[in-house]
């Protein structure tokens, strides 16, 4: 791998001073957060820039808290912390799930929220439970203050709908705890520190053995993380009975749109995204809300 040379560098402290600084460079400036994913690019040379600015020392970008009937997490909050948090584990369970996948805990200790979902990555842990999470996106820019749906956000494996210069400052999560149980399953060669192969993130609020609401997001199995939105709504209303989650597997596979690739044909992706709906239905049917 090359140095990391041949770009300036900006310390910036406050988002004006990051908002100024990219304004030298409309477009080509890029922002490094924790730098687990760009400084593998920069170094390898499959990304260059004039200009890196570091985020890590812009103050209120970080930490869970909860407003209301929702929990904010600031962009630059790293992955373990999510892991960890124990307002997450009680109102949220999923994310923290997720964010167990991702990587090593050395790499979740460097490795951000903002920086994982701007990498836009279609089979990332974080993308693929967020989007079963109805998440809303916090940005600033030079031009203001926007929110937006996280479903809105991919445009394609490494493409968001980030504006030049623009910042993602936090998340909103809904506070999910009474009657919803979750799963997330991970394909991959290894257990841990793999991309995925299928990336799972199921979510069901059941009243006495019936599905009021169901959540299924996919990774790994189209372009951007996607939702299952016909086989959610064949489970609406519907017991969990064995005949149910043969079918909602069924549909959940024909709604991926997988590619072949050294790591997994489509076909196989396809037929796995089946298996782990169906096993992650079973186990969820069995549990208790609140449990896993």
């Amino acid at each position: 791998m090359r140095p990391l040379t041949g770009f300036q560098y900006k310390g910036a402290r406050t988002l004006e001073e990051v908002w100024e600084a990219a304004s030298r460079y409309p477009g080509e400036a890029r922002y490094l957060a924790g730098g687990t994913d760009l400084l593998v690019q920069l170094r390898k040379g499959s990304l260059r820039t004039p200009l890196l600015i570091s985020l890590k020392r812009v103050r209120h970008l970080s930490g869970v808290t909860v407003v209301g009937d929702w929990i904010h997490i600031g962009s630059l909050t790293p992955v373990e912390d999510l892991v960890r948090s124990e307002v997450l584990k009680r109102k949220s369970p999923l994310l923290p799930l997720a964010a167990a996948q991702l990587g090593s805990r050395q790499i979740r200790n460097m490795a951000t929220l903002g920086g994982n979902l701007c990498n836009a990555s279609p089979a990332g842990d974080l993308s693929t439970a967020l989007l079963c999470l109805d998440t809303e996106l916090k940005l600033e820019g030079l031009e203001g203050a926007r929110s937006g749906k996280l479903v809105d956000f991919f445009r394609g494996p490494g493409l968001t709908s980030l504006s030049s210069g623009e910042v993602m400052t936090g998340i909103l999560i809904p506070s999910m705890e009474k009657g919803w149980v979750w799963s997330y399953q991970k394909l991959g060669v290894r257990r841990a520190m793999e991309i995925g192969i299928v990336n799972v993130a199921l979510g069901l609020k059941l009243e006495e053995g019936v599905c009021r609401e169901a959540r299924i997001a996919l990774g790994s199995v189209a372009p951007t993380p996607i939702r299952a939105r016909r086989a959610e709504k064949r489970m609406e209303g519907q017991s969990l009975l064995p005949g149910l989650i043969e079918e909602v597997g069924e549909l959940s596979a024909q709604e991926s749109d997988p590619i072949d690739d050294l790591r997994a044909s489509r076909a196989y992706r396809r037929e796995m995204v089946l298996n782990l709906v169906r096993r992650g239905l079973r186990a969820l049917s069995q549990a208790p809300a609140g449990e896993k």
